[in-house]
């Protein structure tokens, strides 16, 4: 393996950790701020959004 030990994985985990976290909620958050979506355009996009983020999670961890 490239690197074996906690002290090199454990900051990179954590720094992907917080990336996608950012990246989710940012994405929450200009769904919700967008000004030319109507609520019901707004609940769809949401529950779009949240569905793929789940097929995707699922996909990861299927193929890993």
């Amino acid at each position: 393996m490239f690197a074996e030990s906690i002290f090199i994985n454990g900051p990179i985990m954590v720094w992907v950790g917080f990336m996608g976290g950012a990246a989710y909620v940012n994405v929450m958050h200009n769904i919700l701020d967008l000004p030319s979506l109507k609520k019901e355009e707004r609940e769809v996009a949401l529950v779009c959004s949240l569905v793929l983020n789940d097929l995707g999670v699922l996909a990861s961890a299927i193929f890993t």
